[in-house]
């Protein structure tokens, strides 16, 4: 008798034993546009949770390159699962089940049970965590912010970042904000008021949105400042990253057919940037990266033309509608930007099946220019089927094989060359395609922009 009550004591015990400890926190990348991911996303984006988002984080990649921003992220991420699997805070929230999940490049989305008592714990136990620090002594704020869903929770901590307060509910607060910005921006000095869908108008703020993302808000003229806040508060996550530091393992190993005359193209994409990895018989030798520019500004201008047009059929009534006019922006200005990386990725892959007796390099200026002459002042490309696109302008550049396959190197390497791109961009110069980061510094000093 005392041996059966021993062993259901053990065994009570185990289950116990298990039980609290079920929860392993582990930090799930979903920010890409696999299958998988997508199924993934699809689950827990509808649910209640917490956003978890770092201020500023997609301003360090000038200063760190890609691959440094994603050594300190991955080290928040450590930090972050080793307190939440940690026995003080499995001991003092028994039986709490927690998943987190990376939604994009800046920030995460949390679903836990039992729910909303848990994110309650969960926001208190992140806000008391260190905020991300880099080497160089920047530190950026991770804010936290609970939702009905993920749209509804990511778009509040940015409202709060941009403009420092937030007052629900949503949708009414930036429907009031915008109509008060419109107000600002359309009225002219005699008293009239400027038409926003007219071509004058249109202008006008595309150029103080472009100010708004390259130099700040206080680069903005004083009549356009509250819109440009504005539109960006209404940003929605975009689902379409990838998984850069996979999706390039996969492009540097895949076997590839060589075309006729030996060399082969793998493309991969994140955000904005996508990259091609070519390779002649099946080895690299180059690796051509580039940076869709102005898709921030476009993103905020066409969230104006679906507000307006959202209003002329009626009134905002829900969270849903600011979200559906997101969204509805975002669709047209994902398409101008995945025209555009096709239209490079297809003359790049047309010039390498087009010797015609010329060398690598000289192939890859030849695609570069082909794309400045149809991304010019008209900005529209007839394609092989017969189909007007609109394309933006890309800037792009070429490394050669010296960090094989460390891949942390490779995006360190475009980040320094395209930073420097910027600078011949600033003084007009939107021609250069950056052969190495030694090559644009020479640029750079020839011209006398270094002072």
């Amino acid at each position: 008798m005392m041996g059966k009550t021993i062993f259901k004591m053990g065994l009570i015990f185990f289950v116990f034993l298990i039980s609290s400890n079920i929860f392993a926190c582990k930090i799930e990348n979903v920010s890409g546009s696999d299958k998988t991911s997508r199924k993934e996303k699809a689950k827990i984006v509808k649910k209640a949770g917490l956003r978890i988002s770092v201020a500023a984080i997609k301003e360090m990649n000038p200063i760190y390159g890609l691959g440094g921003v994603n050594k300190v992220v991955k080290k928040y991420e450590t930090l972050l699962c080793k307190k939440l699997n940690s026995a003080e805070f499995k001991e003092k929230h028994p039986g709490i089940k927690i998943r987190v999940v990376k939604t994009d490049f800046k920030g995460y989305y949390s679903t836990c049970n039992p729910s909303p008592s848990c994110l309650e714990i969960l926001q208190k136990t992140i806000d008391k965590l260190p905020q991300v620090s880099f080497p160089g002594s920047e530190i950026l704020q991770v804010s936290t912010a609970m939702g009905k869903n993920f749209k509804e929770a990511f778009m509040v901590p940015r409202i709060k970042q941009i403009l420092g307060f937030y007052e629900p509910p949503l949708h009414e607060f930036i429907d009031k904000k915008m109509t008060e910005a419109l107000e600002k921006a359309t009225k002219q000095a005699d008293g009239g008021v400027l038409d926003p869908q007219s071509s004058a108008f249109k202008n006008k703020l595309l150029l103080n949105l472009e100010r708004y993302r390259s130099q700040g808000v206080a680069a903005v003229s004083e009549e356009f400042r509250e819109l440009a806040q504005v539109l960006d508060m209404m940003e929605v996550p975009f689902f379409d990253s990838s998984n850069i530091e996979d999706s390039f393992t996969n492009a540097l190993q895949e076997k590839t057919r060589p075309g006729r005359h030996g060399y082969s193209a793998s493309t991969l994409s994140t955000g904005d940037d996508f990259f091609s990895v070519i390779k002649y018989k099946n080895e690299v030798v180059k690796i051509i990266g580039g940076d869709v520019r102005g898709l921030g500004y476009t993103n905020m201008a066409t969230r104006l033309d679906a507000y307006l047009a959202f209003k002329k059929s009626g009134k905002i009534k829900a969270n849903g509608d600011i979200i559906k006019i997101s969204e509805d922006a975002m669709t047209i200005a994902n398409k101008y930007m995945f025209n555009s990386m096709d239209v490079y990725n297809g003359l790049i892959s047309s010039e390498l099946n087009n010797r015609g007796g010329r060398n690598l390099e000289q192939m890859i200026a030849a695609a570069h220019k082909k794309y400045l002459g149809f991304s010019g002042e008209n900005h529209i490309y007839l394609t092989p089927e017969k189909e007007l696109i609109q394309l933006m302008q890309i800037r792009a550049g070429s490394i050669g094989i010296n960090c094989g396959k460390d891949i942390t190197c490779v995006l360190n390497q475009f980040t320094a060359i395209f930073n420097r791109i910027k600078v011949l961009e600033k003084a007009g110069i939107n021609s250069h395609f950056g052969t190495s980061c030694l090559r644009a510094e020479y640029q750079i000093w020839k011209l006398g922009l270094n002072k």
